[in-house]
């Protein structure tokens, strides 16, 4: 029947352009990337398809579901250790300076100048003027200690070196002036070490350091001689001061010479050491020579006599010398040199008070 072929023809073709349409719109979705890989287009038989349709009428089996394919897992990744990252500090910018501009230095701390009044006094010990002493004629110690005191304050003296000071003398001294004097070593290293004592202003100085050296006395029998640092009170400056005794040839002990060598020897060594630390260095003392000591001293050790002289090129000691003798390292000067013999000197001692003006200048 020719009717029945036409619309079968036509459901044919109808059918055809509909599978066919389905296809397309499933081949765009995988390539827009719906889905994990990509559904080719595949011919379809026409035929085929409508057989299939005529056979609508028995269930057709269901189509064998096709397994998802899964994503491979990602590698798990593993955090680093936190890393501290330390800024790099800048370089610090350096003000160069301009063509003209001269780089400040700092200036050392200036010293003040310091002046005192020094003085080497051997006041002639007590036992020379008791019975049977050789020195009858004169006071007792005690007294000619009293008068002694008088002439420290008459000459304004702020450091003073005795020698002969004895026990019953120190103790007059003592009494007398200790409320403004200090003293070392007084009784402090025994009763014979009395002898050579150093005293100072306790207004003017202020004891650092307390020191002795062994210094050979007749036949060479050691003396502890006093070695100080006193500091300046108005000033601060330091100095050190070191009071001797040196042996004297008698009839009575013989010749000494050769102990007043040794002693000069190891009183010029400790200058050079004293001056080594950088403060300036003093000496009083009864030395019991003239020249001999002043050339010795001044051509091996950096020192000067308050009395003047000099030792360069040759030595050349001052005029009108004493055996009593005030020195200081170059570093100082000294003006107002005297040698007291007044009255009350002569009935004091048997020896000159000798008294200078010691000069610190500022550095």
């Amino acid at each position: 029947m020719p009717d029945r072929g036409r619309l079968r023809y036509r459901a044919t073709v109808h059918l055809k352009g509909r599978l066919l349409g389905v296809l397309a719109s499933l081949s765009v979705i995988a390539a827009m990337g719906v889905g994990i890989w990509a559904v080719q287009p595949q011919a379809v038989d026409a035929d085929a398809t409508l057989s299939s349709a005529r056979a609508s009428q028995s269930p057709s089996p269901s189509p064998t579901p096709t397994p998802t394919p899964t994503a491979e897992p990602l590698p798990v990744l593993r955090a680093a250790a936190p890393v501290t990252l330390e800024a790099r500090p800048e370089p610090k910018k350096t003000r160069k300076p301009k063509p003209t501009e001269t780089p400040t230095v700092a200036a050392a701390p200036a010293l003040p100048s310091a002046e005192f009044v020094i003085s080497s006094f051997n006041v002639l010990g007590s036992s020379h003027t008791r019975p049977g002493g050789n020195k009858p004629g004169m006071a007792s110690g005690t007294t000619r200690m009293q008068w002694a005191v008088q002439l420290v304050e008459r000459h304004g003296v702020d450091v003073v070196g005795f020698q002969e000071l004895e026990e019953d003398q120190l103790h007059t001294f003592n009494r007398l002036a200790g409320g403004r004097f200090g003293i070392y070593p007084g009784m402090q290293l025994g009763k014979p070490e009395t002898r050579n004592s150093l005293a100072w202003r306790t207004s003017t100085w202020q004891l650092l350091e307390a020191q002795y050296i062994d210094i050979p006395y007749f036949d060479g029998n050691l003396r502890k001689m006093p070695v100080v640092l006193l500091q300046h009170r108005a000033t601060g400056r330091q100095a050190w001061f070191a009071n001797f005794h040196n042996p004297a040839s008698t009839k009575r002990v013989g010749n000494q010479q050769h102990w007043r060598n040794v002693a000069t020897a190891k009183e010029i060594d400790l200058a050079n050491r004293l001056r080594a630390s950088g403060n300036p260095v003093f000496f009083t003392g009864d030395m019991n020579e003239k020249a001999s000591y002043f050339c010795a001293l001044t051509g091996r050790a950096p020192m000067i006599a308050a009395n003047g002289g000099s030792n360069s090129g040759g030595c050349r000691p001052p005029g009108n010398m004493k055996i009593d003798w005030i020195f200081g390292s170059n570093d100082a000067s000294f003006t107002g040199y005297f040698a007291d013999r007044s009255a009350m000197v002569q009935k004091t001692s048997d020896h000159a008070m000798i008294v200078s003006r010691a000069v610190l200048a500022g550095q």
